[in-house]
């Protein structure tokens, strides 16, 4: 198998297939030529030496013997250039002609090799080397012509002489030769040419193919690199916005977003400024690194509709971008970031009001377009329902507190005033079945608690065991369902006695109705408020207005 690869013309070797398609071409004719070479030459030896043998013609039988070895050898030596084995196939073909011209004269035979060196010279070696081929040869024959019949050369033998006796048909047969090899050659160039352009043509074909197939895959590369950066992003703002909607606190809540903007989008520096209260100036709330810390302890702050891209964007409630920091004008240029050189300030706004702008730079120019802008304005809406969701969390947070502490007053006051009315409220319960051996070992004190206030004390004396983990759940039960119903109860009495003054004032107000003089109405009223457990004693006195009073009723 590797022998028939080997001198396949389909085979090209790779030193040979480097140096283009027409080198790859020629590669395929010279290994064709070579195999019909040594097929024809082992016919062609078979008939040349039995003539020769004939003509007891030694020099031709060792050429011919030659050239055959020649022949069979060259479609095996593939690793020899190019032009080594066509000089060698010339050569040998010159070098038949030269014997055939030399000992049989001017025959089929030699005109055949002339024409075989002319025709393999064209195609193989290209148009100038079949026109020297052609004059090569031409002046070969012409030259042996004339030196058989003027030159002393010896004749070649009489029985192939045939026309060889004369100069003028040498010439004749020389000229023939000529024109023949002339048509083969601009045959040869025909073709050549036209294979050369069209592997030209294929070629730049090829080439034109090839950018177009990358221009094609960059194109589709930077798309799907543009998709892939894109749905990065979406995702990102998607996890933001999750994100920063789980953080109730503000300042965390505007830290943690600053530092997952900064490094889900590969950002030299993010931070967000708060309006403050009178809307002057825009206080930076959140950066990010040791600039944003930096800042903030300096308390860097930036005047709402200053000369600053955070002032512009918290003025106007619109986005401010500088695609080149080094040319914008509206821009406060920063100390503490001095490698910025593309910047965006996105308003926070939440119902129409603007609370604050996010600021986002890049050390690289025109580092944002408009769908960054678009993906981190959604950022910024998200920020602003997350501030608004904080605050509305630390402000029912704040009113809740509010109403524990105004609970646990009400609590404290309704049950010092039911312990002022009922006097000291303390109960004890001995177990009769418990063996007393003198004094508990053991005392257990458990607050009676309701919403958060302890409004009584429950203790437990143990002997020399504890309760268990049950005992004690059912204890705390217990104390729980306790201070429920104390509660209730105190409730309860706590309506009825509104309900009885209430009682008393709706009589206390028929009274009212009925009397006639002022002394049954001052009469009425100390009579119902001396009915008070409390009061001992109870007086009224009705004495007429100061002047001043008056002025100021009057007035």
């Amino acid at each position: 198998m590797n022998f028939i690869r080997q001198i396949n013309p389909a085979h090209t070797p790779p030193h040979i297939s480097r140096l283009g398609e027409l080198a790859t071409w020629r590669e395929r004719i010279l290994q064709t030529t070579l195999l019909l070479f040594a097929l024809a030459g082992t016919v062609i030896y078979y008939l040349a030496i039995q003539r020769a043998i004939q003509y007891q013609d030694r020099t031709s039988i060792y050429l011919y013997t030659g050239a055959l070895l020649v022949a069979l050898a060259l479609p095996l030596l593939r690793k020899l250039s190019f032009n080594l084995r066509t000089l060698a196939i010339l050569v040998v073909l010159y070098g038949l002609a030269v014997q055939n011209l030399v000992v049989y004269g001017v025959t089929r035979n030699a005109v055949a090799y002339v024409l075989a060196i002319v025709f393999i010279a064209g195609l193989l070696w290209g148009v100038r080397a079949g026109v020297f081929a052609i004059l090569f040869t031409f002046a070969t024959v012409v030259g042996m012509g004339y030196g058989m019949n003027y030159g002393g050369m010896n004749q070649p033998l009489q029985e192939t002489l045939l026309n060889s006796m004369s100069f003028e048909n040498w010439v004749n047969v020389a000229i023939h030769f000529s024109i023949v090899g002339g048509f083969i050659l601009l045959s040869i160039y025909t073709i050549l040419n036209g294979l050369q352009s069209s592997l030209l043509q294929q070629r730049t074909l090829t080439m034109q193919l090839n950018a177009a197939r990358l221009n094609l895959e960059k194109n589709v590369e930077e798309r799907t690199t543009t998709l892939k950066r894109r749905l990065n992003q979406i995702r990102t703002a998607a996890e933001i916005a999750r994100a920063v909607n789980t953080f109730l606190d503000p300042e965390t809540l505007l830290q943690q977003s600053v530092d997952l903007i900064q490094k889900e989008f590969d950002l030299y520096y993010a931070g967000i400024f708060l309006v403050d209260e009178r809307g002057e100036f825009a206080v930076l709330k959140a950066g990010t690194g040791e600039a944003g810390r930096q800042m903030i302890a300096a308390g860097h702050k930036l005047a709402v509709g200053g000369n600053s891209m955070i002032g512009w964007a918290t003025a106007r409630k619109e986005p401010k971008i500088a695609l080149d920091t080094g040319v914008e004008a509206v821009r406060f240029n920063n100390p503490y970031l001095p490698l910025t050189r593309s910047e965006m300030a996105l308003p926070i706004i939440s119902r129409g009001v603007c609370l604050g702008a996010l600021t986002i730079q890049s050390t690289q120019p025109e580092a944002f377009d408009q769908d960054d802008i678009r993906i981190l304005m959604g950022i910024a809406d998200s920020l602003a329902t997350a501030l608004e969701n904080a605050r509305l969390f630390q402000e029912t947070q704040q009113n809740l507190e509010e109403i524990r502490a105004l609970n646990r007053a009400y609590l404290m006051q309704s049950w010092e005033d039911a312990v002022a009315m009922h006097g000291k409220l303390e109960y004890t319960y001995q177990n009769p079945s418990a063996i007393q051996d003198g004094k508990a070992s053991n005392q257990i004190h458990i607050p009676l608690t309701l919403r958060d206030q302890a409004i009584g004390n429950l203790t437990l004396e143990l002997g020399d065991k504890s309760l268990t983990p049950e005992e004690m759940e059912f204890v705390d039960g217990v104390i729980n369902q306790t201070a429920i119903a104390l509660e209730n109860a105190r409730l309860i009495q706590e309506t009825q006695r509104r309900a009885m003054e209430e009682q008393r004032l709706s009589e206390m107000t028929a009274q009212f109705s009925r009397a006639n003089t002022v002394d049954q109405i001052l009469k009425a009223a100390l009579l119902e408020i001396g009915h008070l457990p409390n009061v001992a004693e109870v007086s009224v006195q009705l004495i007429p207005p100061v002047e001043d009073q008056m002025e100021e009723v009057e007035g």
